[in-house]
């Protein structure tokens, strides 16, 4: 079936069978994501919001994995209010996904990092490949989560699980990540894949529309007691971790990130008062 929409960053394609509309992020390198990416997410989503005879969505990277995370480029010319405006926006893409009233399923495929897992996390379902390569690597660049890595992933794993994962800035396989809770079914080869999702897209697509839209959002109404405060206060941390820009340190000769005591000497001389000569 040829796609509903076009797009310069997404490629999407349907299935009558099922009801199902695959949406491809397709941007090299990586499938890395940036401001463009997100403009055909929320424009693609706030399209499929409306579209009735849709059932499920299924949403991939091209080449077999999801998204590498953040554009790099694009990050080492930003400064801490251009990537706290970035986070904010894919946080309404990762609600707006949780808002649908399709099933949204996530196909991590080989390998997804740092936001791109953060992108994940709207999904009701998620499967990757058993030996996935997934990595909440974070802190490891000089970033911190800001857009659910934290409030959300904690509420969907656990606190100790999400804290490991996130502090650890580990790859983690896909096996892995389903014992964790996150990934919900892993697969082999092709045809594994093949038959895993069409086994899930065909089940969603034989429910009752409505039935099932309104157990999509009980199970948000009920997941999102709570979050609003912890989303705030990620967002918060988030900004105040970024102030330091350390994620240019890669872009840097012999750069070294931030200590904690050179950022308590920028903290008090930010709060010290000015004298004017």
């Amino acid at each position: 079936m040829p796609s509903p929409f076009r797009f310069d960053h997404l490629e999407c394609s349907a299935s009558r069978d099922t009801g199902t509309v695959f949406v491809t992020i397709r941007r090299p390198p990586g499938n890395a994501l940036d401001d463009a990416v997100l403009d055909d997410l929320e424009a693609a989503l706030g399209r499929l919001a409306a579209q009735g005879g849709v059932n499920s969505i299924l949403i991939g990277g091209f080449g077999g994995s999801l998204s590498d995370g953040l554009d790099r480029k694009a990050l080492g010319a930003w400064g801490s209010r251009e990537l706290g405006a970035f986070n904010e926006r894919l946080k309404t893409v990762v609600t707006a996904m949780a808002l649908l009233p399709q099933a949204v399923v996530v196909d991590l495929g080989g390998g997804a990092r740092g936001h791109g897992l953060e992108l994940a996390l709207g999904a009701d379902i998620r499967v990757a490949r058993g030996d996935a390569r997934l990595e909440f690597d974070f802190l490891a660049n000089g970033l911190c989560p800001g857009s659910g890595g934290i409030a959300h992933l904690q509420k969907l794993v656990g606190h100790a699980t999400a804290k490991f994962w996130v502090m650890g800035s580990q790859g983690l396989s896909g096996d892995a990540m389903k014992m964790g809770g996150l990934v919900h079914e892993t697969y082999g080869d092709d045809a594994d894949r093949k038959a895993l999702l069409d086994a899930i897209l065909g089940s969603v697509g034989r429910q009752a529309p409505v039935a099932r839209a309104q157990a999509k959002r009980s199970f948000f109404e009920s997941f999102a007691q709570g979050l609003g405060s912890a989303d705030a206060k990620e967002g918060e941390f988030a900004r105040a971790a970024h102030y330091c820009e350390d994620w240019k340190v890669p872009f840097q000769d012999d750069g070294a990130f931030t200590s904690i005591k050179a950022m308590r000497r920028i903290v008090r001389l930010m709060h010290e008062p000015t004298t004017e000569a």
